[in-house]
């Protein structure tokens, strides 16, 4: 998630035991590793197919642009963040300074940074001599970004299309994944929508609004099916139960609305 999903995923594991140090390191990395793969998407798309940026609007255009200097940004900053301390010292003693004013603390906020920024690297001296375990992240989560591009292409060859290649269909989501990078939107709401209705056009021709669907259906209905049903089986309290029930109701039902209305729908000539 580019938004929500990493400070969701710190509380419960927070709940579990695990240090709000700990498990922030963790998302670092993970969000590091995700914006590397971005990064080489990117000058992927540059080299082996221009036409995507050439071919695009200007809208697009600008955003792809936005996107790729801002993951470029973020990875050299994330970076910076897990091994320079002193880029450290010195955010963690602004964020400690603006809440100190901001809710009238009594104390020295420097010292409450430094005993952070103590404990803090303690865990990137951890993951500094653990380059093995590292490299198994960041190869973990390269593989794990091409399974998920991989199922617009099972999608593609299950419908019995051709004319794009596995290579392609791939660089052309990282394009579409650039696209709405700097859009600081939950979801780039808006934005997301238009570059993502433009690729399945692109991909399935008359059959996109089926392909959206099935793609859905893959990445986000078949996991809240996961979701109602762990809730279910794990006895969770009733309000708990009560509203992944209706999550999953109401997404599965736009679902079969949607695909019902894609078999019906008569190809534009």
């Amino acid at each position: 998630s580019s938004s929500g999903g990493q400070p969701m995923v710190i509380y419960h594991m927070k709940k579990e035991g695990i240090p709000i140090k700990q498990s922030s390191i963790v998302m670092l990395i993970g969000v590091i590793f995700f914006k590397l793969f971005l990064v080489i998407g990117a000058i992927a798309i540059l080299i082996f197919k221009p036409e995507y940026i050439i071919e695009a609007n200007t809208l697009i255009k600008v955003c792809f642009i936005l996107g790729a200097l801002l993951d470029i940004f973020l990875t050299i900053f994330y970076g910076l963040l897990l091994y320079n301390q002193k880029v450290l010292k010195v955010l963690f003693t602004l964020v400690y300074k603006v809440y100190y004013k901001l809710f009238k603390k009594d104390g020295d906020y420097n010292l409450k940074a430094n005993a952070v920024l103590a404990q803090y690297s303690q865990e990137s001296k951890f993951i500094k001599n653990n380059k093995k375990c590292i490299l198994l992240s960041l190869l973990l989560v390269f593989l794990q970004r091409l399974i998920m591009f991989s199922i617009v292409y099972v999608i593609y060859k299950g419908l019995g299309l051709s004319g794009m290649s596995y290579i392609e269909m791939v660089l052309l989501q990282i394009f579409v994944q650039i696209s709405v990078e700097p859009i600081f939107i939950p979801g780039a709401t808006g934005i997301s929508e238009y570059v993502s209705g433009n690729m399945f056009i692109t991909m399935f021709g008359v059959l996109s609004t089926t392909g959206m669907l099935l793609f859905r259906l893959l990445t986000f209905i078949f996991f809240s099916m996961l979701w109602f049903s762990s809730s279910f089986c794990l006895k969770s309290s009733s309000s708990i139960f009560f509203e992944s029930f209706s999550v999953f109701f109401f997404f599965f039902f736009f679902f079969l609305f949607g695909f019902f209305f894609s078999l019906f729908k008569k190809p534009s000539s």
